[in-house]
């Protein structure tokens, strides 16, 4: 196959999502983490990671179900 040919690469499934609830009156709060099952736990992995944040508390707590629940919350129109 010649190099025109070659498939092209795409980066292995090994995004981890952390979240945090943030009131504006208090610390930040871990709610949980999310990674995919097929995540690449080699030594020489890359895994990018992603941390979001939220200062309202019914989101946080969307956030803490689904998570709960095993399934990767949603993401808005305004996050990466």
């Amino acid at each position: 196959m010649c190099e025109a040919e070659a498939p092209p690469e795409y980066p292995p499934a090994s995004d981890h999502h952390l979240f945090y609830y943030e009131p504006a009156d208090g610390e930040r709060v871990r709610i949980g983490e999310w990674s995919r099952a097929s995540l690449d736990r080699s030594p020489d992995a890359v895994v990018k990671l992603a941390m979001r944040g939220t200062g309202d508390r019914e989101t946080a707590e969307f956030w803490r179900a689904e998570l709960a629940a095993g399934r990767l919350p949603p993401l808005t129109e305004n996050e990466p």
